[in-house]
């Protein structure tokens, strides 16, 4: 669990950059969030957009791939346990969209 308590450190960073950021220009109630963002699309599409924050959901149970494998960490909301996307890989999309995101001007 080590290496994610690492990615959730690297991703609070960012997402603290970002607010940083919005908060400089504006106010704090300017600030967006994404919410339920459970599905790989819909983390692709709040990627894509100008969104500062995302809440997700976290279950033990299995991806859509392999309905028949150990249970892991995925994305959704109780009931729904199968998802497209896991834990790890969604934190690994957040870290690097952080690596590579930079300020507007």
């Amino acid at each position: 669990m080590s290496i994610i308590a690492g990615i959730l450190v690297l991703l609070v960073q960012g997402m603290l950059s970002r607010v940083a950021m919005v908060a400089a220009r504006e106010n704090l109630t300017a600030i967006t969030w994404a919410h339920a963002v459970n599905s790989q699309d819909l983390l692709d599409q709040t990627l894509a957009s100008d969104i500062d924050m995302i809440e997700a959901d976290i279950v033990l149970g299995h991806l859509v791939d392999d309905p028949s494998g150990p249970e892991i960490p995925v994305m959704g909301h109780p009931p729904v346990n199968i998802s497209d996307v896991s834990l790890k890989s969604f934190l690994t999309q957040i870290l690097e969209y952080n690596r590579n995101w930079s300020p507007q001007a």
